[in-house]
C-alpha cells in the first residue's frame, strides 16, 4: 500500500455489521452510505485504495 494514492485510484472502503458479523466492501460512497443507514453496518473507512 501506497502512503499517497496513486493517480487512478479510488478508495475502498471498509464496513462491520455487528449483529451479522459480516464485512463489506465497496468502492461507492452511496453503496456506503446506504449500507449505513439500512442495513446497520459500521463505517470503518478505507481500507486501501484500488484501481476501478
Amino acid at each position: 500500500m501506497y502512503a499517497v494514492p496513486r493517480l487512478g485510484t479510488t478508495p475502498l472502503f471498509r464496513l462491520w455489521n455487528p449483529v451479522i458479523h459480516d464485512h463489506f466492501y465497496t468502492t461507492s460512497v452511496d453503496e456506503r452510505n446506504n449500507a449505513v443507514v439500512r442495513y446497520g453496518y459500521v463505517s470503518e473507512g478505507v481500507a486501501c485504495e484500488v484501481y476501478p
